[in-house]
């Protein structure tokens, strides 16, 4: 077998991504199924002929890597951490903050829009010592405010921190389309998350010691030098930083949002690339020494591992110097190393330290290309090679050799990475091809520009000036490149894109059995899950589509809107949305509401009463304007027909004056008729304002609605509610949220006039389609419910 550990590396890892997909669906039967395999593979691979032995061999590859990717699955899924917090605080500590002392596993994170991140493992939580539990023990924690650049600085890897800490359990967004979130973060060692009110609580109780503290040391001096020769260009100091510690945090977001969409964001992530050219460099540079071949690899190995401890650590990291330092020992040790079986004995290692690694993105397009470069490169550079003709003159032929060679190179590596991509980001991108012949090169030119601007600041400031141009020159290349995709969008192909499209041509799944009842096209709403906030989406039986309100919280940079609400549209087989309305500028109906714009155009945004001094509003309509998107101002009375629906604008009336502030009464409520079926969607309004609308209500057979501010007690009137007797009533409201929606007096009131309640704390994401006479609706849950036909 040329590869023995190639060929063990596959079924194990197969195993791993059976056994940990979902561990909480696997039950007793599958567990005992996994390890069966595993045992009848070992012993069938101690007798019989040699192509019985590797199968079974590969049956037990399989079961061993399930069984250990279901036990860690298991742990990730449910960790003791988790657990114990919500046995003794609940799955918040909105009582006070939970005072945490622990150690910081990396340097604190403080991205350009403000505050700061740290990540912690606790050692003691309010005053008792944390045991050692099964799964993640990492506790992630934001600081709200704009910490000092000298304060970050001293939280360092290594560092003993004491803080009082807002904690709670990772929220998970139960939409179509969505990920587990809390499960997401748990593969990534975090068990719990929270807040800090200020950078001056976080309180220093040890500073970091032996390596962790040098490394500190060295990214801190490498920071500041880099900071000083680069001060004119701050895009330039970002990338210089990304590339040589692994510091992404100066990037701003449209600058790595276009170079995913380029493909050529791997190049600013320290990776395989990064690694492959510091060990190369270093071999190089202790042979130029005259050390023998074997003392330059092993030497290599000691610089390499100095290397890591001083880069801020990731998987990706991890992984590449893995491979490196087991390629540079088998020179050691004098063993040709084949590299596909580095691959697989690093794909084996890094399998059973960290099972979680085979749903780590990264990981796979690590794998993924490297895989590609082994086996294809070779191949398609010679296909290229019979069909180009080669220039005349040594030079000239040996030249479109090495270009044939890169570009079978980038190809091979991208054809490679096309399903993972397709999956994991939703595109794949032609223009990555091209634009790495270009990225690559500007990466190696700022790494080794940025190494030796940092070596020769002291000792030779002219030369140190040179390289600083030479690593500007060589980021605003990497950057700059990355433009082609605006010139040229068709370059990257969306495939959420393409598959939203194949799942609006298909029935949707998103109503019960029921539906086959249908006497007329259906009119879809899903009340989205997200969080304390609101999302409302209604789908027009011809596919037109409206989103009332677009989610979020105030305090926290999380995009919701990308990470979230979009998703769940693609999901649900949106393309393009129709009308986008803003029902009034809190933050927990407008945050995400510039990303969707950006990513969905709407041909219409509908605003309320104008507020033009709230900036978060101003923000999203000038994203509007800027794609050339209409902006209306609805007022009541205001309406359009959709596919025999009518859609009626209930409030404001016209302002009397510039609002200074955002109101909860000025909210937009909109009102959906179809046939004898009434739905209606009430923004913040309290009950105030509930009951002047009373008068314009024209309750017909069936209603549904979503109770006005997430169930709070100053809406949901007695009027209201007594007018409307709904069918059904929507709470959208995040778990175990500190405000206590909705409030036990609105359920209670409800629940008097016999509606059936849907929760999205509880639920998840309510789906409900209409044919205009029954209604029938699903949860993301797996309640189902049916109003039945009126006699």
């Amino acid at each position: 077998m040329r590869h023995p550990a190639l060929a063990l590396a596959c079924p194990f890892v197969l195993g791993l991504a059976c056994g940990g997909f979902d561990p909480r669906c696997l039950g007793l039967a599958e567990l005992i199924a996994v390890a069966g395999a595993g045992t009848l593979g070992l012993a069938l691979a101690s007798s019989g002929g040699h192509t019985l032995r590797t199968g079974a061999l590969a049956a037990a590859m399989v079961g061993v890597g399930g069984a250990l990717g279901a036990h860690d699955g298991l742990e990730r899924a449910d960790p003791g951490l988790r657990r114990a917090f919500v046995q003794h605080t609940g799955e918040r500590s909105d009582g006070g903050p939970v005072h945490v002392t622990g150690v910081l596993r990396a340097d604190a994170q403080a991205p350009r829009e403000g505050g700061a991140f740290l990540l912690l493992t606790p050692t003691v939580v309010d005053g008792e010592p944390v045991r050692r539990v099964a799964g993640p023990m990492a506790i992630r924690l934001s600081v709200a405010g704009t910490p000092a650049a000298d304060v970050v600085r001293r939280w360092r890897e290594g560092t003993t921190v004491r803080v009082p800490g807002y904690l709670r359990v990772p929220v998970s967004y139960r939409n179509p389309g969505g990920e587990d979130a809390a499960l997401s973060l748990a593969r990534r060692g975090v068990a719990l998350v929270g807040s800090v009110k200020s950078a001056a609580l976080v309180e220093i109780v040890a500073p970091a010691s032996g390596l962790d503290a040098w490394a500190a040391d060295v990214r801190a001096g490498i920071r500041a030098r880099a900071g000083r020769h680069l001060s004119a260009s701050p895009r330039a100091l970002a990338v210089c930083l990304a590339i040589l510690i692994g510091d992404r945090t100066g990037l701003d977001d449209e600058t790595v949002d276009r170079l995913r969409r380029a493909g050529t964001f791997h190049v600013i992530a320290i990776s395989g690339g990064n690694v492959a050219m510091f060990t190369t460099a270093c071999v190089v540079a202790l042979r130029l020494l005259r050390l023998r071949p074997r003392w330059a690899a092993a030497c290599a190995i000691g610089v390499v591992a100095l290397f890591g401890a001083v880069v801020e650590r990731g998987a990706s990291v991890d992984r590449a110097l893995a491979v490196a330092v087991i390629y540079l020992l088998a020179h050691v040790l004098d063993h040709r190393a084949s590299p596909l079986n580095v691959v697989g004995l690093t794909a084996l290692g890094s399998g059973v330290l960290d099972p979680a690694i085979v749903f780590d993105v990264g990981a796979l397009l690590t794998f993924g290309a490297s895989a590609g470069l082994l086996v294809g490169a070779s191949a398609t550079s010679a296909w290229l090679g019979a069909r180009v003709t080669r220039p005349r003159g040594r030079r000239a032929a040996r030249a479109a050799t090495l270009v044939i060679d890169a570009v079978a190179a980038t190809l091979a590596a991208e054809v490679a990475v096309v399903p993972i991509s397709a999956v994991a980001f939703g595109q794949v991108t032609v223009a990555g091809v091209v634009l790495n012949l270009v990225a690559i090169p500007a990466m190696a030119v700022v790494q080794f520009a940025g190494m030796a601007m940092l070596a020769l600041s002291t000792p030779s400031p002219g030369l140190a000036s040179l390289a600083t141009r030479a690593t500007t020159v060589a980021s605003d290349v990497l950057i700059e490149s990355a433009r082609l995709v605006d010139v040229a969008p068709w370059l990257v192909i969306d495939t959420h894109r393409a598959a939203a499209v194949v799942r609006a041509s298909a029935p949707a799944a998103v109503a019960p059995r029921d539906v086959a009842r249908a006497d007329a096209p259906l009119l879809r709403i899903t009340f989205l899950d997200v969080g304390q906030g609101d999302a409302t989406l209604v789908q027009f039986p011809s596919g037109a589509s409206l989103l009332v309100d677009a989610g979020g919280a105030a305090g926290t940079s999380f995009d919701i809107g990308g990470r979230v609400i979009a998703p769940a549209l693609r999901a649900l087989g949106v393309t393009r949305l129709t009308w986008l309305v803003l029902t009034h500028g809190d933050p927990d109906h407008i945050s995400g509401a510039s990303r969707l714009v950006s990513q969905f155009r709407p041909a219409e945004v509908w605003e309320g009463v104008p507020v033009p001094r709230h900036e978060a509003l101003a923000d999203v309509l000038e994203t509007a304007r800027r794609l050339g998107i209409p902006v209306r101002n609805v007022v009541a009375g205001d309406r359009v027909h959709v596919d025999g629906v009518e859609v009626r604008v209930l409030h404001p009336a016209l302002p009397e004056w510039e609002r200074q502030r955002v109101r909860n009464d000025d909210s937009v409520v909109v009102e959906l008729r179809y046939g004898d079926v009434q739905i209606i969607l009430p923004g913040d309004v309290g009950d105030v304002t509930e009951a002047q609308l009373v008068a314009r209500l024209r309750p017909l057979g069936r209603v549904v609605v979503k109770a006005a501010h997430h169930g709070s007690r100053t809406s949901s009137g007695e009027a209201w509610v007594a007018a409307l007797r709904p069918d059904a009533v929507v709470f959208s409201a995040g778990r175990a949220n500190r405000f206590g929606h909705p409030a036990p007096d609105v359920t209670a009131r409800y629940d008097r006039v016999g509606a059936q309640a849907f929760r999205t704390d509880r639920d998840g994401a309510v789906l409900m389609a209409t044919d205009g006479s029954q209604v029938w609706a699903v949860t993301m849950e797996g309640r189902r419910w049916w109003t039945g036909r009126r006699r």
